[in-house]
């Protein structure tokens, strides 16, 4: 009888151990993360019981048909029972993703932060912040008064840029404006972004070219080429 019922601790061992590698596949994907927690320190306490259970086992297994049929009755009742319960009690846990593309639906900005976003264009342009090098989300909303989060979703939903993005706009533009402006031409390229807010002449190259689709030096050769193209054509 105790062959016997040592047998039957280890079969039971096996079988648990192989349904719990089921289910923790199953609740890792479900479940928060406590309680795959308890669930790896119940499999530790398994682990431990089968390992004290397999070193009787050579000594201890019965050869009885009759009773081998009976625990594997007794097995499928164990797994279909597991089956059910984990359904059953667990599942009233789980916690549905917040962040999942099927039920995440994008806001359409209000007209208010169009509103705040028109009216930002025209101070960064009456203040000329972006000349600023320094200029960062947070020193911006206090010159405007406003909180950086009410700022930056006002640049994010009202103009569908980043930050970064729509200071760097402008400082192009200025830079462009001075390579226009003959009085500027004895100031490099490089000279010229730093004036107009740039720290860096790898920002600077990369920015410009990123929002103009050619080199700074490029640009001011088109620029070059289309005001001697405009004097010939006054010439003639």
């Amino acid at each position: 009888m105790a062959k016997k019922i040592i047998f039957a601790v280890v079969l039971f061992s096996v079988i648990y151990l192989f349904t719990y590698r089921i289910y923790h596949s199953w609740l890792n994907k479900r479940f928060e993360p406590k309680d795959v927690y308890i669930l790896k320190w119940m499999y530790k306490v398994v682990i431990v019981f089968a390992f004290f259970s397999f070193l009787w086992a050579p000594y201890s297994i019965s050869s009885s048909v009759v009773f081998i049929f009976k625990l594997s009755s007794v097995a499928s009742i164990f797994f279909i029972a597991t089956r059910l319960g984990a359904k059953i009690f667990l599942k009233p846990e789980t916690v549905p993703l917040k962040n999942s593309e099927d039920t995440i639906k994008k806001e359409k900005p209000s007209e208010e932060i169009y509103k705040k976003a028109s009216w930002l264009k025209e101070q960064m342009v009456a203040n000329q912040f972006y000349l600023n090098p320094d200029l960062t989300l947070k020193s911006l909303a206090e010159n405007l008064n406003m909180t950086p989060h009410i700022l930056s979703k006002v640049i994010n939903d009202g103009l569908n840029k980043n930050f970064s993005d729509f200071v760097n706009e402008y400082r192009v533009e200025a830079v462009i404006e001075k390579m226009r402006n003959e009085k500027y031409n004895h100031i490099t390229l490089l000279g010229l972004s730093f004036e107009c807010g740039f720290n860096s002449k790898t920002t600077f190259n990369r920015v410009f070219k990123n929002i103009k689709g050619v080199t700074p030096l490029a640009y001011k050769k088109s620029i070059k080429n289309t005001s001697e193209q405009l004097k010939m054509s006054a010439i003639l």
